[in-house]
């Protein structure tokens, strides 16, 4: 019986001690999990934070050294619009000085045809867009546009040529210019438009 009592005792104390037992609080059990896990929260926050600061850095530092090279770039390409330019009215000016030659020795001949010829092959081989003879009153004697014969010329720059120039009007049309002299006169000028 003594067995059986002290049996029935130790179970009454089980049961009792079950009842006492506290519970262990969650973030206690879990303590390590719990840090690990604020911690990679903070890590990816902070990882975030600094990945848009950086980001922000860098879009500055490019949009910096984009300007500077736009306005590099467009330095240059002014410079080369420039010397381009320089270039085309050069040629024009040896274009129209070349060609005032054999006109001004085919007006002295009074041959006419001749000259018709030379503009329509200037037309074809170089890159003219049209050939203007002017008398000495302003009036167009000759021209690869027919409609332009018999009228006066407009453009007042070109028949007050002293020697070979070039002259650009509004619309972007660069034309070069030389009088044609005779032996004692100005028989009249030379004008081309270029392309």
């Amino acid at each position: 019986m003594k067995n059986e009592e002290s049996t029935q005792k130790e179970e009454i104390n089980t049961i009792e001690n079950t009842d006492t037992i506290v519970q262990i609080p969650f973030w206690k059990r879990n303590i390590i999990s719990l840090i690990l896990l604020s911690l990679f929260i903070i890590a990816i926050f902070w990882g975030s934070i600094q990945n848009s600061l950086t980001t922000r850095r860098y879009d500055k530092a490019i949009k910096s050294i984009k300007e500077q090279h736009e306005h590099v770039i467009q330095n240059l390409k002014n410079q080369h619009q420039s010397e381009i330019n320089d270039f085309k009215n050069l040629e024009a000016k040896k274009l129209v000085a070349s060609l005032g030659f054999a006109v001004r020795s085919e007006m002295i001949a009074e041959n006419k045809n001749q000259i018709d010829q030379y503009f329509i092959q200037s037309l074809k081989d170089m890159n003219i867009q049209r050939a203007i003879l002017v008398d000495s009153t302003d009036n167009v004697i000759l021209s690869t546009n027919k409609k332009d014969e018999g009228s006066p010329f407009e453009i007042t720059e070109l028949l007050e040529a002293k020697g070979p120039m070039t002259f650009l009007d509004e619309d972007s049309s660069l034309f070069a210019a030389t009088p044609i002299m005779g032996l004692n006169s100005q028989l009249g000028i030379l004008i081309i438009e270029m392309d």
